[in-house]
């Protein structure tokens, strides 16, 4: 089993969620641009469809989900798959 948490971002037009290994490893990344004027049920609706589609994607492969965080732990390179430090 390998464990897992998922990190979200929420910006004005955007909602950011990834999953990352406890080593680091980004095994899931989706933006999903949202409508310019939200209500925060539709707001609600987008966040939840991102987190279930994160979830669902590790349960595919058997993975467990240790934590959730509003923020990531750097900057993302989701389609390379990498946390960026600037160190």
């Amino acid at each position: 089993t390998w464990l897992f948490s998922i990190g979200i971002i929420v910006r004005r037009k955007h909602i950011t969620v990834t999953a990352m290994s406890l080593n680091v490893t980004v095994a899931y990344y989706h933006c999903v641009h949202m409508e310019k004027d939200l209500d925060a049920n539709l707001f609600i609706k987008y966040l939840f469809n991102e987190l279930d589609s994160a979830v669902n994607f590790l349960k595919q492969g058997n993975k467990e989900i240790v934590g959730l965080a509003l923020g990531m732990p750097g900057f993302i390179d989701g389609p390379n798959g990498v946390i960026v430090n600037f160190e």
